[in-house]
């Protein structure tokens, strides 16, 4: 680690891309896909990511939701093209209904507890005071903050702007 003053935007990442990392690393661990040697079964999901669930499967289940429900709710666009693709989802083309497949399920079991089991991992190698006070600072950091966040990185578009972020702006100019 760089002894000399790091920017904070620069040590947010570094915890966000360690914990990221050691969220996949274990939703690979517990899951069989294409990527894995679980009997070399290709018609397994492909291994997405913390930011495939957290802003997609996380609100979808068997019944599904339509898709401009889920767009609210990640408050970001999710890669739906791709968790289609991958075999977590499908989207019927009429209705825009987002509804997941068996394997989606399965990947929402497994991605599901991982949060709190990587924080459990956290709290015992770092200390649990150390990041309740993170915790709390980074609460009251993004209080005041005037955009509801998505829970994970978004997908973003030209110039950088996330399209939900941008539409709620043009809203609140117009008004």
């Amino acid at each position: 680690m760089p002894t000399t003053r790091v920017p904070l935007p620069t040590l947010l990442s570094y915890a966000l891309v360690a914990f990221t990392i050691e969220f996949d690393n274990e939703a690979g661990r517990r899951s069989a896909h294409r990527t894995s040697r679980h009997g070399g079964i290709r018609k397994n999901p492909w291994l997405v990511s913390l930011a495939m669930y957290s802003n997609c499967m996380r609100l979808v289940d068997q019944q599904g939701i339509s898709a401009a429900e889920l767009i609210r709710g990640a408050r970001t666009a999710p890669n739906l093209s791709g968790m289609q693709r991958w075999g977590y989802v499908v989207v019927d083309p009429a209705t825009k209904h987002v509804r997941a497949t068996p394997a989606g399920m399965q990947a929402r079991a497994v991605w599901e507890p991982l949060f709190g089991t990587v924080e459990a991992r956290w709290d015992q190698r770092f200390g649990e005071k150390l990041l309740g006070e993170l915790r709390g600072s980074l609460v009251d950091a993004i209080a005041p903050l005037e955009i509801d966040l998505p829970q994970a990185l978004p997908i973003l578009h030209h110039g950088l702007a996330n399209a939900i972020a941008a539409r709620e702006k043009a809203t609140a100019s117009r008004a």
